[in-house]
């Protein structure tokens, strides 16, 4: 009799601990499991908010739009001072919707931006020559972009 009911408490038991499992990973991924975001220079920030929204900000906010780099940044590098970046425009996935706001990347519209983390300031949309030229002249030509998760702790 004492087996019988050791074997039924285990038994619920797993069952507790497999519902909470279950549950945990339900509310993990509905919570945006592969949401992230990481720290730059100068109190500026790499947010993913979902696939496509993915832009660098200032952590304390921001007035214009001139002080941060759009969705949807897939390339990135940065010193003491500037981000560069490259960044895909975005689109709107229902264009035939009014209303529907929802926007994806335009992966035919490609981007090169340059941020001074220090004046808070944009520079760009750039074209790949454009940029090219301005790494020259803001004497940036040691760094390398790289994807967004190249940088993305763990």
């Amino acid at each position: 009799m004492k087996k019988i009911a050791l074997v039924t408490f285990i038994i619920i038991l797993l069952g507790i601990i497999l519902g909470l499992l279950v549950f945990a990973f339900i509310i993990g991924v509905s919570s945006g499991q592969y949401d992230y975001s990481y720290d730059i220079v100068n109190d500026f920030e790499l947010i993913r908010s979902s696939a496509h929204e993915i832009r660098i900000i200032p952590k304390t906010g921001y007035a214009t739009e001139n002080e941060i780099i759009p969705a949807k940044v897939i390339e990135i590098a940065w010193n003491n001072r500037y981000v560069i970046a490259k960044q895909y425009g975005m689109k709107k996935a229902y264009p035939e919707e009014a209303d529907n706001t929802y926007e994806i990347p335009d992966e035919t519209v490609v981007n090169y931006w340059i941020l001074d983390t220090e004046n808070k300031e944009r520079n760009g949309p750039f074209s790949y020559e454009e940029f090219s030229i301005k790494l020259q002249e803001f004497n940036l030509t040691n760094l390398q972009l790289k994807p967004v998760t190249y940088y993305r702790n763990e």
